[in-house]
């Protein structure tokens, strides 16, 4: 999986980048956790499940542009969202108990958010 940054005004997260067809289908499946200072980036992707995770998720969808158009916090097993008209980026993340502590805290649907390679 690549390596790539995620930023937001002066902010910044190490990712992940699903960019083959087996790694945009498998996602966060299968891992007991994931490290809360990274982000799963799932390109060609505008909706997601959360079918047979083990912990609950934080999820972005973005347009092509990298506009947030939807977000939703904690997560839980055994869900289907959609991002709506548009979505085509999905980031997720761990998590947490305290939405001020979500990876994505701050981020607000409109803002835009830049993905690049390392």
């Amino acid at each position: 999986m690549k390596e790539y940054e995620l930023r937001f005004e002066d902010r910044k997260w190490q990712c992940d980048y699903a960019a083959t067809f087996f790694e945009r289908g498998w996602g966060l499946l299968g891992r007991k956790s994931y490290p809360s200072n990274r982000i799963m980036v799932i390109p060609k992707c505008g909706s997601v499940h959360t079918w047979f995770m083990h912990f609950n998720i934080d999820i972005v969808f973005l347009d092509k542009y990298g506009n947030v158009l939807r977000m939703e916090y904690n997560v839980s097993p055994w869900r289907m969202l959609n991002g709506g008209r548009g979505a085509c980026i999905t980031l997720e993340a761990m998590a947490t108990d305290d939405v001020m502590q979500s990876a994505f805290y701050g981020i607000k649907i409109g803002d835009t958010l830049t993905i690049s390679e390392k």
